[in-house]
């Protein structure tokens, strides 16, 4: 999650409303933007506003046999824990692994698969419930 003092359009000629930014971003340690009101509709002054990073996944499209595949999973809608996993599929097995670090809005998994093939897989929740799209890697 990024935050930042907003102050829209049109009030940053004032002095007393700069100087509140400059203050607000000084104690809290993060920037100032300056935008259209629209881009923030209940926002009439200054303000810090709290913006949802893009969802990212990452992981090796192809990994050697036996060595560690690393996928890191963000998402700063969902809430995550320890109790999320990451299914795992081929045509023969199907594999479930929990992170080895559970934040907040990230999960990082690091696990070893010992066949060959096609890997397909997905984020789950406590709930069984599938969270990400569906990825692919090889194992080589």
């Amino acid at each position: 999650m990024k935050r930042f003092v907003f102050v829209p359009f049109g009030l940053q000629e004032d002095e007393k409303v700069l100087n509140e930014a400059k203050e607000i971003s000084y104690s809290n340690n993060i920037g100032i933007r300056f935008g259209e009101i629209d881009e923030f509709p209940n926002i009439k002054n200054v303000d810090i506003i709290f913006v949802p990073d893009i969802l990212s996944m990452s992981f090796e499209p192809k990994v050697k046999c036996n060595f560690l595949q690393l996928i890191n999973y963000s998402n700063d809608f969902t809430k995550m824990n320890k109790n999320f996993k990451c299914k795992v599929k081929s045509d023969k097995k199907e594999y479930f692994f929990y992170p080895t670090i559970a934040e907040k809005y990230c999960l990082k998994f690091r696990f070893r698969i010992e066949s060959l093939g096609q890997y397909e897989f997905a984020i789950i929740d406590e709930e069984d419930n599938v969270i990400s799209d569906k990825y692919f890697f090889e194992v080589v």
